[in-house]
């Protein structure tokens, strides 16, 4: 791409593929637009990239980029002004491609950033743009984030930058006593930031729930910690957001990993509760969850639990009253063939799969059950 002889404009390059979900949406919602069009027609030339053949790789490997869609911005000697990497709507793009010829353009910051001479105001706006360019890494973070004095922690720009890159991808394990989790846990037991409560129990969560696993199970800090993840769990999926992209970094597998810890705990002995009365409690905190009830069920099932078959074969009926899913007739199915009743989980195993042809979902698995049904009855 010889970009010396083009204009004195500079120069757009939109790199992306046939497969990319959010390279399809900004095809769709933002470069179809037409006051898009007209802004990027206006002030820029530009190319596109797509796909993976030796010249499209050659010039990815050259300005070094590894996602898309990525929007590289160059001068007409090829140099890189500016740089955004992924989904941006409308206002945020246009807003993006304004900074191109201005001091807020990535490689103007970069400048002053590596003079050293900058106040913590900058700070901020150089590690977001090196974020909308996909470049920001843990050390930069921590430089960042440790900047910021004890006194702006719990001014909201601040504390969202502490929400998302104290717990940013790589990163989620911060400890209960590091600066990050105790602003969290302060501004959540304050009350503050309703619109980011639901991203602050997630973050504690995370950070208890690593602390708990490297504990001694029968350490009085260990109590203290289970009941502190005990309040914060509501029964919904446990995420990591991206605050700025709307993605997600990671996920505990378990909506209430207190009852797992506590669970396995008593199992081994430890603890002052037996499992059973454990499991019980449980029950009464979530009897109105139909997936948890559904994954106690599925855990008697496997053996996860200790429960008679009687409990979950109750536990699923109640979930199906909830709320009548494929995956918990599927979960009825088993328990009944497991408990022995052959004819009544060959109908329901049946009725699983009728149900799940409508939803138009996977049914092998239930399939292969029925089949070990039909087999365990003609062997009666």
């Amino acid at each position: 791409m010889n970009l010396n002889t083009v204009t004195d404009k500079s120069v757009l390059v939109y790199t992306h593929f046939k497969g990319c979900p959010p390279c399809k949406r900004m095809d769709k919602e933002v470069l179809s637009l037409e006051s898009v069009q007209s802004y990027l027609d206006s002030n820029f030339v530009c190319f596109e990239v797509f796909g993976f053949d030796s010249i499209d790789n050659d010039f990815r490997k050259q300005y070094s980029v590894a996602g898309d869609p990525t929007f590289l911005f160059l001068n007409n000697k090829g140099h890189e002004i500016h740089r955004i990497v992924g989904y941006f709507d409308e206002i945020s793009f246009l807003a993006e491609c304004r900074k191109v010829n201005t001091s807020s353009n990535l490689s103007q910051l970069t400048k002053i950033y590596i003079d050293g001479e900058f106040n913590l105001e900058f700070f901020r706006e150089y590690i977001h743009a090196k974020e909308r360019a996909r470049q920001v890494d843990s050390t930069l973070i921590y430089k960042y984030l440790n900047s910021i004095p004890d006194s702006n922690l719990l001014k909201r720009e601040y504390f969202f930058d502490i929400l998302n890159f104290g717990y940013y991808e790589g990163i989620w394990e911060q400890p209960v006593n590091s600066r990050y989790y105790c602003a969290i846990k302060q501004a959540y037991l304050k009350g503050l930031f309703e619109d980011l409560r639901e991203e602050m129990r997630n973050r504690m969560i995370f950070s208890l729930n690593f602390e708990l696993e490297a504990l001694d199970q029968n350490s009085s800090t260990f109590d203290i910690l289970l009941n502190e993840l005990k309040v914060l769990e509501t029964g919904e999926p446990i995420l990591l957001k991206d605050l700025n992209s709307n993605g997600y970094f990671a996920l505990l597998e378990d909506r209430y990993p207190s009852f797992v810890m506590e669970y396995e705990r008593a199992k081994n002995g430890l603890g002052n509760k037996s499992s059973s009365n454990i499991f019980k409690d449980h029950v009464k905190v979530c009897q109105d969850n139909a997936y948890e009830l559904n994954s106690l069920a599925w855990g008697i099932y496997e053996g996860t639990y200790t429960e008679s078959i009687k409990q979950g074969i109750d536990l699923v009926k109640r979930a199906i009253e909830i709320m009548p899913d494929y995956t918990y007739y599927d979960t009825y199915a088993a328990l009944l063939f497991k408990d022995g009743s052959l004819d009544e989980a060959k109908s329901m195993a049946i009725y699983a799969i009728e149900l799940a042809k409508t939803k138009n979902k996977d049914y092998s698995e239930t399939q292969n059950l029925l089949e070990k049904i039909e087999s365990a009855i003609k062997k009666q």
